[in-house]
């Protein structure tokens, strides 16, 4: 779609989303998080859970319908009313949605959603698209994409769902409810907010194409916190919240889950950054490579993107959602002033404000995951400090590769090969003998977990 539409068709489209983005947080306030928690849940619980977010979802639609032409004033954009407008059937929609995806992971059914996900992508977001794009719908055809992607994305959940809710009441469920999961949603609105932050300065000082730059961008390097971050994101609130009282279970997963994010997040980012041209040419096209300087900053931001997701479901897990809220407050802080200085030097400094306060964000929760953990500061140092020495080589050769096939290989080709020596790096740091030679003290955890994940893969590979 990027080579069908304008840089500004997306821009408007990104400045839209910072208001439609609010639906998947403002629907779930205090019920997400408890659906997950409360074990042996009866049907009039989730009944009650799913009409209290559904007349939330009501609520916002009546909101937002007041709020769209002033947030279209603040931007500047008077073609965002009528946007925000289409896009209120959204938070009902949501709403519900979001009742299937608790119950389904909460049975830990991660295979389903996963189906839900591509198939709300393939045929409701992309299809839908790219048809009304072809037929000069422009902007427009990105607000009927989200639409439906939404629709099919709850048809798939609504269908694979075992339990099928109905509308009814009952207050002291809802107490219990809120008693729980209001101080998660806290701290999820904060988070929601700290990651917009970036888009509304962009938005409202530079314009709705430096944002449809900076969007794309951000989008990008966020495809690797979607495949590997989300993934891992989704199992550990309830891995978490298994073992929550097992601290020797706790310190193994831990160290785990830094050494699998930081082996796969940082030849991720160095990949990336010597691809930037490369991605940008096969993904958005000739007209986008305003996008590549700004991807290259966001590049090393990957890792610490995914690696944040470790101390929030961590102190999620362990029910600590107050420490959680106010970690997310200091990081609103952080991007907010990072923000207001980095604009004043366009994208790039906007770029580096958010790099910045991703690594602040990420050693605040660290360190409270270290707190509450047995786990230790001296195991995630050497953990990172070796990794990234290994990561060192890694860029050396893949930038002698890359200045020696640049000239004579299409960008294609060039992200081929590189993408195999990436991969090929990866899959030797995983091997048990470079693990003993390199981790001693953690090696033989980390080949039980390492094999686990090799053996799963290849039973699915199996039975395809």
């Amino acid at each position: 779609m990027a080579r069908l539409l304008t840089p500004e068709d997306f821009g408007l489209m990104a400045a839209a989303m910072t208001v439609i983005g609010i639906t998947q947080l403002f629907v779930q306030i205090g019920v997400g998080p408890a659906l997950v928690y409360y074990k042996d849940l009866k049907q009039v619980e989730i009944n009650t859970a799913a009409s209290f977010s559904f007349l939330l979802g009501i609520i916002a639609c009546g909101v937002f319908y007041f709020l769209a032409k002033p947030v279209a004033d603040f931007y500047n954009m008077p073609e965002l009313e009528n946007m925000i407008y289409a896009m209120l059937i959204l938070f009902p929609l949501r709403a519900l949605t979001n009742i299937y995806y608790c119950l389904l992971q909460k049975e830990l059914h991660f295979k389903e959603i996963t189906y839900g996900e591509i198939l709300g992508f393939v045929v409701g977001m992309m299809a839908t698209g790219i048809i009304f794009a072809l037929l000069g719908y422009g902007v427009w055809s990105l607000v009927y994409s989200q639409i439906g992607f939404s629709v099919v994305y709850f048809i798939v959940l609504f269908y694979y769902s075992k339990i099928k809710v109905r509308f009814n009441y009952t207050q002291g469920v809802i107490k219990k409810f809120l008693k729980y999961g209001i101080s998660f949603s806290v701290a999820a609105v904060l988070d929601y907010t700290s990651r917009q932050i970036d888009y509304v300065v962009t938005g409202k000082y530079l314009g709705s194409v430096p944002l449809s730059y900076y969007n794309k961008a951000y989008q990008i390097m966020e495809v690797p916190n979607k495949v590997i971050g989300q993934g891992i994101s989704s199992t550990l609130f309830s891995s978490f919240s298994i073992i929550e009282n097992d601290d020797d279970k706790i310190h193994d997963f831990l160290i785990v889950l830094y050494f699998l994010i930081f082996a796969l997040g940082i030849p991720i980012g160095v990949m990336g950054y010597f691809l930037a041209d490369e991605i940008v040419y096969i993904l958005l096209g000739d007209q986008w490579y305003d996008v590549v300087p700004i991807f290259k900053i966001l590049c090393i931001g990957i890792v610490i993107r995914i690696a944040i997701k470790v101390g929030t479901n961590f102190l999620v897990g362990k029910g600590k959602p107050t420490l959680l809220a106010w970690t997310q407050l200091a990081n609103i802080i952080i991007i907010f002033i990072a923000c207001f200085i980095g604009f004043q030097f366009g994208l790039e400094g906007i770029a580096i404000a958010i790099v910045i306060s991703m690594i602040f964000n990420f050693l605040i929760l660290s360190h409270f995951t270290i707190v509450n953990s047995h786990l230790r500061w001296v195991d995630v140092i050497k953990i990172i400090s070796i990794i990234l020495l290994l990561n060192a080589v890694l860029a050396l050769i893949v930038f002698n590769i890359h200045q020696w096939i640049y000239p004579w290989l299409n960008p294609l080709f060039r992200a081929i090969i590189i993408g195999l020596v990436g991969s090929a790096f990866i899959v030797f740091t995983m091997q048990d003998k470079f693990l003993n030679i390199v981790f001693p003290s953690y090696s033989h955890v980390l080949q039980i977990y390492i094999n686990r994940v090799k053996s799963k893969i290849s039973s699915r590979t199996k039975a395809v």
